[in-house]
């Protein structure tokens, strides 16, 4: 198991677990990124990760893609 901003661009992964805030956690679910959810890692940035879940594109900063284990 890895973070996710540590991943491997191009590849999908099943989040294992998460722990950010409830605030952060909030936005995750409304946007399915959450426990089981499949994600692709797009690519990596200066200080995150582009993913896609569902069709939609996010991108995601290191300090909360270190706290998404996959």
């Amino acid at each position: 198991m890895r973070s996710l901003s540590q991943a491997e661009p191009g590849r999908s992964y099943t989040i294992k677990w998460i722990f950010v805030s409830d605030e952060a956690m909030t936005f995750m679910q409304e946007h399915h990124i959450e426990e089981g959810s499949s994600v692709q890692l797009i690519q990596r940035c200066m200080h995150g990760v582009i993913i896609k879940v569902q069709g939609h594109c996010f991108a995601i900063g290191d300090e909360i893609a270190d706290q998404i284990k996959v």
